[in-house]
């Protein structure tokens, strides 16, 4: 099970995903670097996959029973109860860093738009209901 924290969480992604999640303690490993590596697969934007690492951290808690051996105490259920609230508050960052985009402000950036098959396209557009061909105005008498 490998683990790797370089502390330098500015130029990988998988180190930065440590460091959101809190997973950067190699005596206390909580994922290994292919669960991180996988989670990056699911979600590459860093808050969003950095959610997903401390929800499975919680599930991993989860499972554990909370104990209790004279003055020493382990509660697994509030661990992974931080965890989940942790999943929670980044997933709250996710969504203040979303980008908005604003397509089609230009004409050229409108016509690159409507040519490219792979954007998701508008449910309507002008002239959607044209009928090609023929003339509507003068069919109709708008002078009436």
């Amino acid at each position: 099970m490998a683990f790797t924290y370089g502390g330098d969480p500015a130029n990988s992604s998988r180190e930065a995903v440590r460091f959101w999640a809190g997973d950067t303690d190699t005596t206390d490993q909580l994922l290994n670097d292919a669960e991180i590596d996988y989670i990056l697969t699911l979600e590459s934007q860093i808050f969003l996959a950095a959610a997903l690492a401390c929800e499975s951290i919680a599930s991993k808690f989860s499972r554990k029973a909370d104990t209790e051996n004279g003055t020493l105490k382990v509660w697994a259920s509030q661990r992974a109860s931080t965890y989940m609230s942790k999943a929670k508050d980044l997933r709250r960052r996710a969504a203040v860093q979303s980008e908005v985009y604003a397509g089609g402000r230009t004409k050229t950036n409108k016509n690159n738009l409507d040519t490219d098959t792979n954007d998701t396209q508008p449910g309507f557009k002008v002239g959607q209901d044209d009928n090609p061909g023929t003339d509507v105005e003068s069919k109709w008498d708008y002078n009436c």
